[in-house]
């Protein structure tokens, strides 16, 4: 999901300092309007989750689920991938558990300053002809005709470059990608395993698991890491603060 030009260019850019931004005023700006965007979509995610929990601990306590609550999960279910509820399963205390804490390991934010950086690998710090064009940050692809942007000079590449309406949906999609396709399974249970332990969710470690985002594989984690080291060191809302 990455141009070979972007990351030649965004490679050249890094420099060597672990300790203060060196930021240019257009990505000062990038970086102001985008994390507030961000959070917004890990509080919706959050609030989600929460109501996961709820239900999960409800079951645990009565060992029963209502009707509303039945229908609400097996939505849930398909939303996030996860197709094996059905409205009858609530039987089946074993299997109604196991999907509970499936979605749980799906439905969990995503750390901002790992957004923020595959923002900015993607996007080229929001200069890219395709997030002006279609509030696309994270190259995200779609197989269907006319459901974006065919790519310049690739009519033939079989895809298009998805398009959104807002940048808050484009946020969203790529959120929800990553936590519902199967190729970031290995990024969900970090996440999770992280979750278990009651660690803070790190994004250095949890890019480690997206050798799959890019055909770059391991030389895309490598970027990300460089530029959550560079640009996005300590807490984004902490940074954001500072550039204010």
């Amino acid at each position: 999901m990455i141009h070979t030009i972007l990351l030649a260019v965004l490679f050249a850019s890094i420099s060597i300092n672990p300790e203060t931004p060196d930021l240019k005023e257009n990505q000062k700006n990038f970086i102001l309007e985008f994390t507030p965007k961000i959070f917004e979509a890990n509080q919706s995610i959050h609030k989600l989750r929460a109501k996961v929990m709820e239900i999960r601990s409800g079951f645990l306590k009565d060992a029963s689920i209502s009707d509303h609550d039945e229908i609400y999960i097996s939505k849930l279910s398909k939303a996030y991938g996860l197709n094996s509820f059905k409205l009858d399963d609530e039987k089946d205390h074993e299997l109604l558990l196991k999907e509970l804490n499936e979605l749980l390991e799906r439905i969990d934010i995503i750390p901002p300053r790992l957004i923020m950086a595959q923002a900015i690998i993607e996007s080229g710090w929001g200069k890219s002809y395709f997030a002006k064009e279609a509030n696309n940050y994270f190259g995200v692809h779609c197989y269907s005709k006319g459901c974006g942007i065919p790519p310049k000079g690739a009519s033939d590449a079989g895809f298009e470059v998805k398009k959104y309406p807002n940048l808050e949906d484009g946020i969203a999609d790529y959120m929800q990608i990553l936590n519902s396709y199967s190729a970031y399974d290995h990024f969900r249970k970090t996440r999770a395993n992280m979750r278990e332990k009651s660690e803070t969710l790190d994004p250095v470690v949890l890019a480690g698991s997206l050798t799959r985002y890019s055909q770059k594989g391991d030389a895309y984690v490598k970027l990300i890491r460089q530029i959550i080291h560079e640009f996005l060191p300590g807490d984004l809302e902490k940074l954001v603060d500072s550039l204010q």
